[in-house]
C-alpha cells in the first residue's frame, strides 16, 4: 500500500548519500535501520531487491545472510524469454556475491547449483560468490565453465570470473584448462588476459607458447607481454621488444615494463629512448622500466621524468616513490581491482624504489 511505497522511498532517499545514511543512523540506531533496509529485499522490483541486497552488506548485515539466500530462487512469474530473464532475476548474481562476500560457506551448495543457470549472470554470481567464500573444493565444478556457450550475452563474463577463480584458488591443476582457452580461434581480450594472468599466477611456464599467440592482437598484445615476463619466458623477449614501436603508447608503456620485469638489458639504449617521448605516461613507464633494470648509465634522465611528474598536481604522487612505481607497474590493466599478483607487483615496486634511491645518491 502506500504506507510501504512511502516508506520504500524514504529509505531509498537515504541510500542515496552518504551523510544521510549516517543522520538516519544516528537517529533510529544501525540495527533499526538495517531492518527498514532488509525490507528492500521483499520489493516487487528487482532493481531495488538487489540495492537491498548490497546496501545490507555494506552495513554489516549478516544477520540477514537468510533473507539474502531465499533471492537465488525463481520467482514466481519468471519470464520464459532469456533476454527478459536478464533484468527479472538480477538480483540473484547480486546476492551470490553478496554471501560470498559475508562468508556465508553453508550455502555454497546453493551457489554451486547455481552454476548451472541458463543465464549467464547468475553463472557469474556464484563463481564470484565462491571465490570469495574460498570454495576451493569447487574448483572442477567451475573449470568446467571454461568452455561456457550456454549464454552468449555472458560468456565472456563468465569465463573471465572462472579464469581468476580457479587462480586465486592456485588450482594448479586447471592450469592446462585454462590455457585452452588461449588456443580457440577467436577469443576476446578480457578472456586472454585474464588466461595469461593466472598461468603467471600459477607459474604455467609450459603455455607460455599459448600466451604468445596474443603479441600479434592489438587488444591483447600487452597484457600478453606482460604475463610473458612474470613468467620469465626469455625466448619471446624479441617479439615483445618489437612492441615499442606500437602505436598504441598503451602497448608501449605495456612493453617497456615487460621487457624491465624480463631485465632485458640489451634494450636500454632503445627503452631510454623513450624518455624523451612526447607522450608522458610512456615517458614515466620508460623511467620505472630503467629503475627495474638498475640502469645507472640514464640516472639524470630517469630523475627528470620522475621529478617532472611529482611536480604535476594532475599525477598526485607528491614525492611518493612507493605510490608512484606501483601505479606504474601495472600488471593488471584491465582487472586493478584484483589481487592475484599484487605480492609479485610489490616486490618490483620495492626493487625499483632501492634503486631509486641508489641513482639519488650517487647524483647527490
Amino acid at each position: 500500500g502506500f504506507k510501504e511505497a512511502k516508506e520504500t522511498i524514504d529509505v531509498l532517499l537515504y541510500l542515496e548519500k552518504i551523510d544521510q545514511i549516517t543522520a538516519a543512523v544516528e537517529k533510529v540506531g544501525l540495527k533499526a535501520f538495517k531492518t527498514k533496509v532488509a525490507k528492500l529485499l521483499k520489493n516487487p522490483d528487482p532493481a531495488v531487491r538487489s540495492y537491498g541486497v548490497v546496501w545490507l552488506l555494506v552495513l554489516g548485515g549478516t544477520q540477514y545472510k537468510q533473507d539474502i539466500a531465499k533471492l537465488l530462487d525463481d520467482k514466481p512469474g519468471t519470464p520464459a524469454d532469456r533476454f527478459e530473464r536478464l533484468s527479472y532475476n538480477i538480483e540473484r548474481c547480486v546476492a551470490a556475491m553478496a554471501l560470498g562476500e559475508m562468508g556465508a560457506k553453508e550455502y555454497a551448495p546453493r551457489l554451486v547449483a547455481l552454476l548451472k543457470s541458463s543465464v549467464g549472470y547468475d553463472r557469474t554470481g556464484a563463481v564470484r560468490g565462491l571465490r570469495s567464500m574460498g570454495a576451493k573444493e569447487h574448483a572442477k565444478q567451475i573449470a568446467d565453465l571454461l568452455s561456457d556457450e550456454n549464454d552468449i550475452l555472458s560468456y565472456d563474463d563468465v569465463r573471465t570470473a572462472a579464469i581468476k577463480t580457479l587462480a586465486e584458488f592456485d588450482a594448479t591443476e586447471c592450469a592446462e584448462q585454462i590455457a585452452s582457452v588461449l588456443k580457440e580461434e577467436v577469443v576476446s581480450s578480457e578472456v586472454a588476459a585474464a588466461a595469461g594472468y593466472a598461468l603467471a599466477r600459477l607459474n604455467g611456464k609450459a603455455w607460455s607458447k599459448d600466451i604468445a599467440t596474443q603479441l600479434n592482437d592489438p587488444t591483447a598484445q600487452g597484457d600478453a607481454a606482460k604475463a610473458l615476463a612474470l613468467l620469465d619466458a626469455k625466448e619471446y623477449t624479441k617479439e615483445i621488444a618489437r612492441l615499442l614501436d606500437a602505436h598504441d603508447s598503451r602497448i608501449r608503456s605495456d612493453a617497456l615494463i615487460a621487457l624491465g620485469i624480463l631485465d632485458a638489458q640489451d634494450y636500454r639504449t632503445q627503452i631510454a629512448g623513450h624518455l624523451q617521448e612526447e607522450d608522458t605516461d610512456v615517458r614515466s613507464y620508460a623511467a620505472v622500466t630503467l629503475l627495474l633494470m638498475g640502469d645507472q648509465e640514464h640516472s639524470q634522465g630517469i630523475r627528470d621524468v620522475i621529478h617532472a611528474e611529482w611536480n604535476n598536481p594532475r599525477f598526485g604522487f607528491a614525492n611518493d616513490p612507493v605510490a608512484h612505481f606501483s601505479a606504474r607497474i601495472r600488471l593488471q590493466r584491465k582487472y586493478e581491482s584484483d589481487s592475484l599478483l599484487e605480492d609479485r607487483r610489490q616486490q618490483l615496486t620495492q626493487h625499483a624504489v632501492e634503486h631509486w634511491k641508489q641513482i639519488n645518491r650517487s647524483g647527490d
